[in-house]
């Protein structure tokens, strides 16, 4: 005989929470003749499934409650929480009620259906989930966490694990353009997982000889924020840096925080000609911020800000911290350039990384 595993509390109300989400799930499917196309209202004792049927994002629930929430789309439907000792009708009923079976045919096909659709979705080329699979299959670790995940729950959300073999790969990619550790994790929660992720992440950009060679010191002055605009492009923050010998202009949109790093010369004409370029590509701004220097002082500038009509604004040259986010862009640029063997793909990695909106600079700057 074996011996069964006793379910500790959280498993307890994890395992309660996905048979009452099967039944307001079953009982919305029952009536669907009579509800589909209205808006109606589920009542349910449970109180998370207020939350997990109604309000959180779907790709953040297990897959069984993701199965669920797919099925209930086709409904217009709001979740309402009743105390169980005011639920009377409902409850009376349930000691009778026989449960719907996780086994009939539809629901297997359902499942299928779902799984292919996950997959489908993944942030991965066809030819990398070859590799991702190939290596799960050769791994040890991922073998016994899929044991875990047959007998009970699986992990989270639709991410990938590469197994311990390629973790050291992993890691590289997750660093690229030398992000620090809070944008590292935040890239890793878009694509991939394995057991310890976040200590490897912090372990890894600790020991980075490109982030130690090149930490920032704090400065004295802490640098202003601006409110941020309705949408993007509407106010841009602009400045020049030299970095081994060139000079760089820099551009960020103080809405996404989308970064643009060109090279060019120390004139007027030069940075005319490249922020046309700019404003050809994503349009002209309401705003633009810069410092001091004299390209942006200069008469022919002047005449620039007329012709395209966009307001100049210019802080002190012995004050950079107005001029925030302009300056905090030259900090990154610095960092980018300075790190990355490919400064390109360092640009790529930040521009793709989510920031604490959880969505990336060029998400938010594309739309």
């Amino acid at each position: 005989m074996f011996a069964s595993r006793t379910l500790s509390p959280a498993e307890t109300r994890y395992a309660q929470v996905e048979k009452e989400a099967l039944a307001l799930t079953w009982a919305c499917e029952k009536f669907s003749n009579m509800i589909l196309g209205s808006d109606f209202v589920l009542v349910t004792d449970h109180k998370p499934l207020v939350v997990l049927l109604g309000q959180k994002p779907i790709g953040e629930l297990s897959p069984r409650l993701q199965r669920f929430r797919m099925r209930l789309l086709n409904y217009q439907y709001c979740v309402q929480y009743v105390p169980g000792k005011h639920f009377y009708t409902p409850d009376c009923l349930s000691r009778s009620a026989e449960g719907p079976s996780t086994d009939s045919p539809d629901i297997l096909e359902e499942e299928e259906l779902f799984i292919n659709s996950l997959i489908s979705a993944l942030p991965c080329t066809d030819v990398k989930m070859k590799q991702i699979i190939e290596a799960q299959n050769n791994d040890e670790e991922c073998k016994n966490i899929w044991e875990t995940v047959k007998k009970f729950s699986p992990i989270g959300g639709p991410r990938i694990n590469r197994g311990s073999s390629k973790k050291r790969m992993t890691l590289m990619r997750l660093h690229e353009g030398h992000m620090g550790i809070t944008k590292c994790r935040r890239r890793a929660q878009e694509s991939v997982w394995w057991p310890g992720y976040s200590q490897d992440i912090q372990k890894m950009v600790k020991a980075c000889k490109e982030c130690i060679e090149n930490s920032r010191i704090n400065k004295a002055e802490p640098l202003i924020t601006t409110k941020l605009p309705e949408q993007p492009w509407l106010l841009i923050g602009v400045d020049l840096f030299k970095h081994r010998n060139k000079w760089y202009l820099v551009v960020q949109d103080y809405y996404s925080r989308f970064l643009e790093i060109i090279e060019t010369q120390l004139t007027s004409a030069a940075v005319i000609n490249k922020m046309k370029c700019l404003f050809a590509r994503f349009g002209i701004p309401r705003e633009v911020r810069t410092d001091g220097g004299t390209q942006f002082t200069s008469k022919e500038f002047k005449e620039f800000t007329v012709e395209y009509g966009f307001q100049l604004s210019i802080s002190s040259p012995h004050y950079p911290q107005a001029n925030g986010e302009a300056e905090k862009a030259v900090d990154i640029a610095k960092r980018i350039l300075l790190k990355c063997k490919d400064p390109l793909l360092g640009l790529l990695a930040y521009r793709c990384t989510p920031l604490e909106s959880g969505m990336s600079p060029a998400e938010l700057l594309f739309g």
